[in-house]
């Protein structure tokens, strides 16, 4: 939970012309469905968040948003009067102009949170904001000789032979006088709390950004699709091995096997390929090859004892 500062912390520097263009730009008319119910300006409220610090070196340390409102005919108006008024007592209410509820991403993008509430719940989930144009004047007694200027004030006096003349500074802020309700605890009451809840995601380390920067779905596509495929390419074959690689008993089919490498030696071409004939019908028929290769169960063989 933030609290927003009523006045700005910079002064609203503009030149004359650019602030023509703005006032006749909140002159203009905007039709939609033969209506006129702008005059085409948008007021943006951009916003940054710094996260707190901690043990990490953190990539996205900031995160920042945007929230747009096409301003309505009488925001128009009342902002034209603003820019081209001298008293500090006009203002412009801007409807729904500042998100209560902010999240900030584990990267670099902030945003509303328009669906966190429930619809039965009484809570504004957009602030009303009221801007009025501040101005301070202030008068500045200057001296001024052929090598230097310097300001004086009070009762001072410049010194002989330099010149004295007066000059008007004016500085300009804006100051936000009202702010919609956070949670309101009477619908019908009028109690403003200038206060913003930010919901700041976690964000990891920077030598891990690229795998927790996409959030849920990146993480989906890089460790269930990415490692999942991997995974599934060095076991894709095992179940069509898996039949020759794991018997449970191999003795008899490890004495078939050297009873053809004898018969070869041997020379004895045809019981070579009867021998074959048996050790191929073997492997073709998984019926056979499951009689074979049970496993039985041990038997050990005791040497008889000769009696004298």
């Amino acid at each position: 939970m933030i609290s927003v500062n009523k006045n700005s912390d910079t002064i609203w520097s503009i030149t004359e012309p650019q602030r023509q263009n703005m006032i006749n730009l909140l002159s203009q008319r905007s039709e939609i469905n033969n209506e006129t119910t702008s005059c085409g300006a948008w007021f943006v409220f951009d916003y940054r968040i710094r996260r707190n610090p901690n043990q990490y070196n953190k990539l996205y340390e900031f995160a920042s948003g945007e929230a747009k409102h096409l301003l309505s005919l009488e925001e128009c108006d009342d902002f034209k009067a603003v820019l081209e008024g001298e008293s500090p007592n006009l203002n412009v209410t801007i409807n729904k102009a500042i998100p209560h509820y902010i999240r900030a991403l584990n990267t670099d993008t902030a945003r509303e949170m328009t669906g966190i509430l429930n619809a039965d719940i009484t809570t504004k989930l957009w602030a009303n904001l009221t801007l009025s144009l501040q101005r301070k004047v202030t008068v500045l007694r200057v001296c001024e000789s052929a090598t230097d200027a310097y300001r004086i004030s009070g009762v001072e006096s410049c010194q002989p032979g330099e010149t004295e003349h007066t000059t008007v500074k004016e500085e300009k802020w804006w100051s936000m006088t009202t702010l919609g309700k956070l949670i309101p605890t009477d619908p019908e009451s009028d109690d403003l709390v200038d206060e913003l809840i930010i919901i700041s995601d976690k964000t990891g380390p920077e030598s891990l950004a690229w795998l927790t920067g996409y959030g849920v779905i990146g993480l989906y596509l890089s460790v269930v699709l990415l490692a999942g495929r991997y995974t599934r390419a060095i076991f894709q074959y095992d179940g069509a091995y898996i039949m020759f690689h794991e018997y449970p008993n191999v003795d008899e089919l490890l004495q078939l096997c050297s009873d053809i490498y004898l018969v070869r030696e041997l020379k004895e071409w045809k019981l070579e390929e009867d021998l074959m004939a048996k050790l191929i019908y073997l492997y073709r028929s998984p019926e056979t090859m499951l009689r074979v290769t049970k496993l039985r169960p041990y038997k050990p063989k005791l040497k008889q004892i000769k009696q004298d």
